[in-house]
């Protein structure tokens, strides 16, 4: 929240919250790697690693808001490195 939504959180009694940080709620190192939307779209589906990620159909995956084509290359990698792949 910056500054200037704090301070008007603060006058007017709002109770406003940020998300918590991908990191702070368990997602894996090799997903960290990617942008701040597309760490919350996996979260909010309950995927926090590669080994989650190999439940899901690649086009599944592509639906997610905050997951975009640039998103792909990251999330291969790092099944590769887990020895997973996409659902067919």
């Amino acid at each position: 929240m910056t500054n200037i939504k704090k301070k008007q959180a603060k006058k007017s009694g709002s109770t406003a919250q940020t998300s918590p940080a991908p990191e702070a709620v368990g997602i894996s190192p090799e997903l960290q790697k990617l942008s701040k939307p597309a760490q919350r779209a996996l979260l909010a589906n309950g995927i926090r690693s590669a080994k989650d990620l190999s439940q899901w159909t690649r086009a599944d995956v592509a639906k997610f808001h905050g997951v975009g084509p640039s998103s792909f290359p990251v999330l291969e990698n790092a099944m590769k490195g887990a020895g997973v792949k996409f659902r067919s």
